[in-house]
């Protein structure tokens, strides 16, 4: 199979464009995902819900006269403002068999489909949501209904169901409006330009993104302001308008500054950071975490040191800096256990696996990744534990230990498919698919592919498609059917060129003439027998 893919330049490439957006999105607006040591836990809790899309609903929970309930509530509420949500969700588990009435039922269910949806695990944040429904439709209860649809579309949204997300915050948009919930009603506005970033048409997002933008100034709503400037920037970063994409960053810096919102500031410094990085200046890009690891010191910001720690570690890794960046990641997991952030310890974990393998160093890579895996799958968030095993799978690849890296792809298939994760499914059949191809097993690596394709078309993600359809075109060649495999490849090439992917787009052209060579030998070949 590598001579055939040498040959054709046909190649098995991972699952790209929006889906790998998609996680690159989140990951860059977690910074602010963790409280803070001081006075800006709250702040900082708050943007990780605005962040996420999510809206709370109480409903009175605080105020009822149900004096066990509300004390189970009160107690579970603070443990969901700290992001201990394993926690919470037992606490409003308690809440609901202390008889609360219908309307209080559907407010603790939206809580408690926050805190699932938080860790990651979006199936059973969908299952709380519809139960919530229920019982916000028996009450008739408007609020209630609108915090369910956005919430639930943000959890669609997640399991790549773009379609009935964008229904739904659509729904959602409308009964705010007729609330005149201004901050709701940008939130759902923001959530509809997320949609239409991983759909990949960016001009549609950035109109809903700024509509949000200009809510959130109406209301003098900083925290959402912040949001919406970061997604502006994120877009305009990625479409290689640096110059927009700093205008938007910069502003949000501003607004972090004017509230005092020292963990924001931080955050904005290292998203310059990261533009600075994506355009090939890793020397700036350095300079600005570094700010960030300043301020975040000046304010005892441990888990933002930790993160800082985090991305000053992958600039020296790119640099092939690999005591530098080792010495950056050991910090920032000496902080993220001091502290007790868990996800800080086992992104930093992951990231020094990563720095282990790129030196082949493969057993302390897979000794760091197995460390990460145990503290994501210790705070239950299942979406993180299936990612770590995908890189478990593929570190054991490069190493040619084709069995253990198949064993943790199916393990990570099968957690992604349980939450609900599409997008992360169709990544662990990619790499199924992957190896099958090297163990000569066409049939089953086929059969894989066929399943990312369906998911590429309905992540609406064109150019992962065509990526897959290239990878099927080889398969179809590799067995001699020519035919099916120029048709594929044809298909191919057309959204290559729709999308402006021109160096695929030559590539499979490439490819398509030596395919018809092909056809054309095997048919004289057929005449003259």
């Amino acid at each position: 199979m590598k001579s055939l893919t040498k040959r054709f330049r046909f190649k098995i490439g991972i699952v790209g464009g929006a889906m790998v957006g998609a996680l690159i999105i989140y990951l860059a607006l977690a910074y602010l995902l963790a409280p803070s040591s001081g006075g800006g836990v709250k702040r900082i809790k708050e943007s990780e819900r605005i962040s996420a899309g999510l809206v709370d609903y109480l409903n009175g929970l605080a105020q009822t006269q149900n004096a066990q309930l509300k004390k189970i509530f009160e107690k579970g509420f603070s443990l969901y403002e700290m992001g201990r949500y394993t926690e919470a969700i037992e606490e409003f588990n308690l809440c609901l068999q202390s008889k609360p009435e219908s309307k209080e039922r559907s407010a603790l269910l939206i809580m408690s489909g926050n805190c699932f949806y938080l860790l990651g695990n979006f199936k059973q944040a969908q299952n709380q949501y519809q139960n919530a429904r229920a019982f916000a439709e028996m009450t008739e209860e408007t609020e209630a209904r609108a915090a369910i649809w956005g919430n639930l579309g943000s959890t669609y949204q997640r399991l790549g169901n773009l379609d009935s997300a964008e229904v739904l915050h659509k729904e959602a948009l409308t009964l705010y409006r007729k609330l005149d919930s201004k901050k709701e009603e940008a939130v759902q506005l923001g959530n509809l330009g997320l949609i239409f970033q991983l759909r990949g048409e960016p001009d549609k997002a950035l109109d809903y993104h700024r509509k949000a933008l200009n809510i959130f100034k109406q209301i003098n709503y900083h925290i959402g302001q912040i949001n919406q400037l970061s997604h502006l920037g994120w877009i305009y970063k990625t479409r290689q308008n640096f110059d927009s994409s700093l205008v938007n960053y910069r502003e949000a810096l501003k607004v972090s500054r004017e509230i005092g919102f020292a963990e924001a500031e931080a955050s904005q410094l290292s998203n310059i950071g990261l533009l600075h990085q994506s355009r090939g200046d890793p020397d700036i890009a350095l300079g600005y975490f570094e700010q960030a690891l300043d301020l975040d010191k000046k304010v005892g910001y441990k888990k933002g040191q930790a993160d800082d720690l985090v991305s000053i570690g992958r600039i020296y890794g790119l640099k092939k800096d690999w005591n530098n960046a080792s010495k950056a990641f050991k910090r920032s997991v000496k902080i993220s256990r001091k502290i007790g952030s868990k996800r800080s310890e086992a992104v930093a974990l992951s990231s020094l696996g990563l720095i282990y393998q790129r030196q082949g160093i493969t057993d302390e890579a897979l000794r760091s990744f197995a460390q990460a895996l145990a503290l994501y799958a210790e705070m239950g968030a299942r979406s993180d534990e299936a990612n770590m095993l995908h890189l478990i799978g593929t570190a054991y690849k490069s190493e040619g230990e084709l069995d253990s890296a198949m064993d943790a792809f199916q393990e990570a298939m099968n957690i992604y498919h349980q939450i609900g994760d599409g997008q992360g499914e169709a990544k662990a059949h990619n790499s199924i698919a992957q190896i099958y191809g090297e163990q000569g097993n066409l049939s089953e690596a086929l059969k894989h592919f066929q399943e990312v394709l369906k998911a590429t078309r309905t992540f609406k993600d064109r150019f992962a498609e065509a990526l897959t359809l290239t990878n099927i075109a080889f398969i179809y060649v590799s067995q001699g059917d020519l035919k099916k495999g120029l048709k594929l490849a044809k298909d191919a090439l057309v959204v290559f060129q729709d999308i402006g992917a021109e160096k695929e787009a030559a590539t499979v052209a490439e490819n398509i003439k030596k395919v018809e060579e092909m056809l054309k030998s095997s048919q004289k070949d057929e005449t003259k027998k």
